[in-house]
């Protein structure tokens, strides 16, 4: 099942996601999945994909064209500020793939055969 994004951590609603035993998927802030493996004593399948460089964020906030100027360049300093702090806690993502623009488009089946994989490994497949 696919929760709405927790990127902010809301504990209450992921409790009673976690009480259904069910496989979610859902966004969090890299910072959050510490929290969650400390306050919830579950560990997470953390997979994280960080840009090669800020480069090709800015080309797809171009491509896309829903953000100003100033919003656009927020967004990459507040990507940047995220990537070093994955960066900083990689021994808490069991996967952290870097997107490059030669890569970008294998990402989803990488992702897909890691998560498929790991939970045939933990039997919930």
């Amino acid at each position: 099942a696919l929760i709405q994004s927790l990127y902010g951590y809301r504990y209450g609603l992921l409790i009673d996601f976690l009480d259904t035993n069910g496989i979610f998927l859902t966004e969090l802030h890299a910072d959050n999945v510490r929290r969650i493996r400390e306050q919830l004593k579950i560990v997470p399948v953390s997979i994280a994909l960080i840009p090669q460089d800020t480069e090709i964020l800015r080309k797809h906030f171009e491509l896309r064209g829903t953000e100003s100027n100033d919003e656009r360049e927020t967004r990459i300093r507040e990507a940047a500020d995220e990537i070093r702090s994955i960066a900083e806690q990689r021994e808490l993502f069991s996967l952290i793939v870097t997107v490059s623009s030669d890569n970008e488009h294998l990402i989803t089946g990488q992702v897909e055969t890691f998560i498929q994989t790991t939970l045939q490994q933990q039997h919930l497949l």
